[in-house]
């Protein structure tokens, strides 16, 4: 079987769209499908950290953004999100610091 390139943005924007619907556990198996085919998805990494990150899965979350950003340094949605996850990740530690 040759590889399909549309393979790839279909299982990416499946992801899309199951994140749109707040179904982030499937979403990130979708953009995980994706990185399977194209291991240099960009736009699959960032999006699964968002994913990752609306289950609390931080860890993950940053793993996926680290990857991103080694392939594609300027690589602005990668960025923007590792900016939201930063101000979260603060907002947490504020919140139990208040407790």
């Amino acid at each position: 079987m040759l590889f399909d390139p549309s393979m790839v943005i279909h299982r990416y924007n499946r992801g899309n769209y199951r994140l749109s619907r707040g179904e982030s556990r499937k979403a990130v198996a979708s953009y995980q499908a994706a990185l399977k085919l194209e291991p240099q998805a960009i736009m699959a990494m960032a999006n699964s950290s968002i994913s990752h990150a609306r289950r609390g899965e931080h860890g993950k979350a940053e793993k996926a953004l680290r990857e991103a950003l080694k392939t594609a340094p300027d690589n602005a949605a990668a960025n923007f999100n590792r900016g939201f996850l930063k101000a979260e990740k603060e907002k947490m530690l504020k919140g139990q610091q208040s407790q």
